[in-house]
């Protein structure tokens, strides 16, 4: 499986309920959204989506990614591999899932050992 969130930036849209700040390139007016997809070749360019939803504004990405990994798995009768980008590479994915049966490959931000070893101390 894949997980993306993926922003649609509306900025002029002012009366669209629930937009958020989102972050595409800098800071922009929108809706965010969480995508899972199956993947199901290791060679090739395609995926099949399964759960595309809204990331309300009481929400947050990790939150709905994790939300939607749960159902997924919930519904799936073979071991789930989850692959996330450096958004989800944290503590708070890390936490999110804790429950849910599935493993989890991130890549992580290039800086990511800084920011570890100076709160570390």
């Amino acid at each position: 499986m894949a997980i993306d969130h993926t922003v649609w930036g509306r900025p002029d849209a002012k009366t669209l309920k629930d937009r958020t700040h989102e972050y595409q390139g800098g800071v922009i007016m929108g809706q965010g959204y969480s995508t899972i997809a199956w993947i199901p070749e290791a060679q090739g360019s395609w995926a099949l989506p399964l759960l595309h939803e809204r990331i309300s504004s009481g929400s947050s990405p990790i939150l709905q990614a994790a939300s939607q990994l749960k159902l997924v798995c919930e519904q799936s009768i073979n071991p789930v591999l989850a692959v996330l980008d450096r958004e989800y590479g944290n503590a708070c994915w890390v936490l999110a899932p804790a429950s849910i049966q599935a493993d989890c490959l991130m890549r992580l931000r290039k800086n990511a050992w800084k920011v570890v070893s100076t709160t570390s101390i």
